[in-house]
């Protein structure tokens, strides 16, 4: 405090005896009035600092959420209409309610073609709803942020979307802050413009932490997106690569959110100081980075500077006392002066490359490909009618039998799931089993697939077909799911299930996250009489403390190593070595996927269980596996040429 009065005397002091005030006669002697001015463009800026500044801030935060709040709540409005009206029905009168939500100035109703259906909409959101862009939560596109939710219906899945005003500097904000300006305006002026000073400052703020980064103070996603789309209206060569940092979770869980920012923090400035100036870097989000490169590199040099990322991403970094090494997955778009080749959204495709080296593993590049994007379609065509497929009943289980490899009896049937859809046809489990985990489905279609199972095995015993046992695949999410054995128990008690008659396939992803939790479960379903196999042996997480610790009666040997034991000594080697393991931990030996009888002669040799495979019988429907189960009692099985 005292600085600032020696401060303010030394301007009083200058401005009182400067020779410009000569120039002002009625001012030359009149140390109060220079003294009452200075008092008010210093109590000015004071003010606009401490009042004004941070009133702008508040009213800015305010605004947007007023604006999410408004949305939200014309949602709730559009799903409780549309789940009680008939979409085919609608009509733009259902949408004046909605429109009078503040903020809110589009809204619209689209089926899962992208077809409008019904609404009102701006010509700016209209665009948007015919795009397959769906994802539920808050998306931004330019000016418009545009909120989204899927909601199936039970006739068919539609998707409620309501555009909104974005409030910024230049519309609703700004208009605020002339307002504040106004009531000191003629004071400003003798201010000097100060606050036009000020007031830019701030907005150069406003724009820098939009386009920015807070943690690493890099470009963020939207700095890249609007150059790109300069690149893009001036036809200029560019490459577009998204990075993504593999098992950074890991990362985050062993040293905490401090030192995993660090990282981040230290990889982004590693990989700045070894780039190109002319690159431009950016974080898209907690573990992903872009690099856009504003020239045209060729094949050579592109995969050179791409060995150098992966090289400086492996590079050990120092967190607390431990050394990290991590590696990244690569998507790269390259844009060339092709009219046919030009993509309206490089970021969009540099994310389907990504996910596609996600795919693949760890430290994988992949380059954009149209028919990337056409599998995305498919995809999002797939999970659509997915949602609605086990209402419409369009799944089913077929059986696949199981027989022992010395008697080639019967020894059980494994139920697999099968999607038939009334235009499109058969739909692989490979496709749609992975698609139904990432969206959450595969709890209701596992639990009706264990349910149908148990089901049709009681009917058949009920009716004296006589089937040595089923066993049902369990996904890691319903393995997990706190219902699993309340199902399970009600199961057996409702259908007089016996001990060892039920099987549940787990993978080793399924046991190793949480290997307590996943023991304690286990022993309690054994106790009720369950048996477990363990699913797809040597393609996860295969460890040998996995056999020993849990209570797995089989061991059931990949498709992927059987089909090559004629070929491949190493292949001879696991197969012939899990037979050994698994009956020394007392566990039978099933091998799927057998189709050749060279393949059997070599199993049997080694003293392997139970056959699975084409070689004996493809998974059969419900009618096949009775008739199989009844020619197998009344006279005998004959193995299929």
């Amino acid at each position: 405090m005292v600085r600032a009065v020696k401060i303010y005397d030394v301007l009083a002091d200058w401005v009182i005896n400067n020779p410009v005030r000569r120039l002002i006669p009625n001012l030359r002697n009149c140390e109060i009035c220079w003294k009452a001015m200075l008092t008010c463009i210093v109590s000015l800026i004071l003010i606009e600092t401490v009042v004004l500044i941070p009133s702008y801030r508040d009213k800015v935060e305010q605004l947007n959420n007023e604006r999410i709040k408004s949305g939200l709540d014309a949602i709730a409005y559009l799903r409780a209409g549309v789940r009680n009206l008939d979409s085919s029905a609608l009509e733009p009168t259902f949408f004046s309610y909605p429109m009078s939500f503040e903020n809110v100035n589009g809204i619209a109703i689209i089926n899962d073609q992208g077809k409008l259906i019904s609404g009102i909409s701006t010509s700016e959101l209209l665009p948007l709803l015919t795009t397959s862009r769906y994802e539920a939560g808050v998306s931004e596109f330019g000016d418009q942020l545009v909120l989204t939710e899927t909601i199936d219906t039970g006739d068919e899945t539609l998707v409620l979307a309501v555009g909104l005003t974005v409030a910024d500097i230049s519309g609703e904000v700004f208009a605020f802050v002339l307002q504040i300006l106004s009531l000191v305006g003629v004071i400003c002026l003798a201010v000097g413009g100060s606050m036009a000073v000020i007031m830019a400052r701030f907005a150069r703020d406003l724009e820098h932490q939009a386009f920015h980064d807070p943690l690493t103070d890099l470009p963020n996603r939207p700095h890249i997106e609007r150059l790109t789309e300069g690149l893009l209206q001036q036809q200029e060569n560019f490459h577009l690569i998204a990075i993504d940092i593999d098992g950074f979770q890991t990362v985050r869980e062993r040293w905490g959110v401090v030192y995993s920012d660090q990282f981040i923090v230290q990889l982004g400035k590693t990989l700045k100081a070894t780039l190109n100036p002319g690159w431009t870097l950016a974080r898209y989000g907690e573990d992903k980075y872009a690099l856009l490169i504003e020239e045209h590199l060729d094949d050579d040099n592109l995969d050179s500077m791409l060995s150098g990322l992966q090289a400086i991403v492996s590079t050990p970094v120092q967190l607390e006392n431990d050394r990290v090494s991590m590696t990244a997955c690569f998507g790269v778009y390259n844009h060339v002066e092709d009219p046919e080749a030009c993509d309206s959204d490089p970021a969009d495709a540099a994310d389907l490359a990504l996910s596609k080296a996600k795919e693949l593993g760890t430290n994988q590049v992949v380059h954009f490909q149209p028919a990337l994007r056409d599998q995305r379609e498919q995809h999002v065509r797939v999970i659509t009618r997915l949602r609605s497929a086990l209402a419409e009943e369009q799944l089913s289980l077929n059986y696949q039998p199981q027989f022992r490899a010395d008697t080639k009896e019967l020894a059980g049937a494994e139920a697999l799931m099968r999607w038939s859809h009334p235009t499109i046809g058969s739909i692989s489990p490979g496709t749609f089993i992975p698609l139904a985990e990432q969206t959450g489905i595969i709890l209701d279609y596992g639990a009706w697939a264990l349910q149908q199972a148990v089901e049709q095995y009681s009917y058949w015993a009920d009716r004296g077909i006589e089937l040595p046992q089923i066993s049902v695949n369990l996904s890691p999410a319903q393995f997990g799911d706190d219902r699993l054995i309340e199902l399970v128990g009600d199961l057996l008690h409702r259908h007089h299930i016996g001990a060892g008659t039920l099987e549940l396939e787990i993978t080793e992803s399924a046991v190793i996250n949480s290997p307590e939790h996943a023991l304690a479960k286990m022993k309690t379903l054994d106790e009720m009489g369950v048996i477990f196999a363990i699913d797809d042996f040597g393609t996860g997480h295969s460890s040998m403390a996995n056999l020993g610790s849990f209570p797995f009666s089989r061991l059931k040997i990949d498709q992927s190593f059987v089909r090559r034991i004629l070929v491949s000594h190493s292949d001879r080697t696991i197969v012939r070595s899990c037979i050994t393991l698994a009956h020394e931990l007392g566990m039978d030996v099933v091998a799927e996927g057998v189709e050749r009888e060279a393949e059997l002669d070599m199993l049997v040799d080694w003293d392997c269980d139970i056959i699975q495979g084409f070689l004996f019988s493809r998974p059969l429907d419900t009618k096949a596996m009775e008739g199989m189960l009844i020619q197998q009692q009344n006279e005998g099985f004959q193995r299929a040429a």
